[in-house]
């Protein structure tokens, strides 16, 4: 039996209202990623959901002037050391790779997660390009993240998944001394696959789940003389419905998994993704949405909750 976490929060942030905030509708904000600036600020981006259509019907539906606004789903802010809104960034130049065939297509870039590597930023997003709103041709795309004063916000294609001929969906990067790595989920043959995008190179460094049973994972958090990280492994529940659920997961500093905890929960509902996860002092920040929606920020202890979860 899983572990409901929320209990032992120290703090809950409702975080829609950020997107709120820039004239977004509470249920059209939904995944979220922070990464700490070096002025103690926090860059943070959020998915948003434009026109969307699910077994023919119409799911989720913004206005035209939001989609014309936020054409690739993303919005970018900036939060205070609290995690309150400044200020919301201009998107002024997205650039995106393509697939061949579907350069008429329009482009989903899903949730991203933020990284820093050296002194830049990066974003990893999955992908989808279709007309219907169908999932057609995943993929992931990474981007340079730069940031234009304090006004606007630039991101720059740098690696597609397609590109390199790796098919496969699910996102998410780490950031190692000296090294940019990315995962690719749901690679039919060869499950989830670590690469390194530091080159041109596409080395597959390590096929570290050949199931494909853990994913999602949050960027690598350093801990100790490794690694920490949240992943999500997806179940049923008794009626046979999808069930998400948590996990810790500890890497060596040879990015080797060496431990991974008792699995949890952090919300009600049986669909949750945990984005983005940082450490404040003896705190865990960690950042999760119930269905692509909701998103909240919890504060945990870091030492009780690695406890309760067998993770020490």
């Amino acid at each position: 039996m899983e572990l409901q976490l929320r209990p032992f929060a120290i703090r809950t942030a409702e975080m829609y209202s950020i997107a709120m905030s820039c004239g977004v509708c509470e249920n059209n904000a939904g995944n979220f990623s922070l990464l700490p600036l070096q002025d103690g600020r926090y860059l943070a981006t959020f998915r948003l959901f434009g026109y969307w259509i699910t077994s023919g019907a119409e799911h989720y539906v913004t206005t035209k002037e939001l989609t014309l606004q936020h054409p690739d789903q993303h919005l970018f802010a900036i939060l205070d050391r609290d995690f309150r809104f400044v200020k919301q960034l201009k998107l002024v130049e997205n650039t995106y790779y393509k697939p061949k065939g579907y350069e008429d297509k329009r482009t989903y870039l899903e949730d991203m997660r933020l990284c820093q590597w050296g002194d830049e930023i990066y974003g990893a997003s999955a992908t989808f390009y279709t007309d219907s709103g169908q999932w057609e041709k995943m993929g992931l795309e990474v981007q340079k993240i730069s940031l234009l004063g304090d006004e606007a916000v630039q991101a720059t294609h740098l690696w597609n998944s397609h590109e390199k001929g790796i098919e496969g969906r699910h996102k998410n990067f780490m950031s190692v001394p000296g090294k940019l790595f990315t995962y690719v989920t749901g690679t039919s043959s060869k499950g989830t696959c670590l690469i390194d995008i530091s080159t041109t190179a596409t080395t597959e460094v390590m096929n570290y789940d050949p199931d494909d049973l853990y994913r999602g994972n949050t960027p690598l958090l350093k801990w100790g003389d490794g690694y920490l990280t949240i992943c999500h492994k997806l179940t049923k529940d008794e009626f046979g419905r999808k069930r998400y659920l948590n996990y810790f997961v500890k890497y060596s500093k040879h990015l080797v998994p060496t431990r991974i905890s008792s699995p949890f929960k952090l919300c009600e509902s049986n669909i949750e993704f945990v984005t983005t996860m940082l450490q404040q002092g003896d705190s865990l920040l960690i950042g999760v949405t119930e269905a692509d929606e909701s998103p909240w920020l919890l504060e945990f202890n870091a030492d009780e909750l690695l406890g309760i979860v067998n993770m020490k």
